[in-house]
């Protein structure tokens, strides 16, 4: 699935937030769905920037590489 806008605003757009900063208030359920979204998106699909920013806005952790972004956003959502 190859995603035409920025990682973290498709990211929002699919949470229904009305501002990229609501995705910090999201709940125990809409953070497991996230999680879910998220683990359907191939690494390849989007940069490894993108993956990066978007673990590091939500996590506040700084991976490297666009696979470790992506596994540690996913465990984040689901683990705290």
């Amino acid at each position: 699935m190859k995603i035409e806008i920025p990682l973290i605003e498709w990211v929002a757009m699919e949470m229904n937030c009305e501002y990229v900063s609501d995705l910090r208030w999201l709940d125990a359920r809409q953070r497991e769905t996230l999680a879910a979204k998220l683990s359907k998106i191939a690494v390849s699909d989007c940069t490894r920037r993108e993956w990066e920013d978007l673990c590091e806005y939500l996590t506040g952790s700084k991976p490297e590489g666009a696979a470790e972004a992506k596994a540690q956003t996913v465990w984040f959502l689901l683990n705290t």
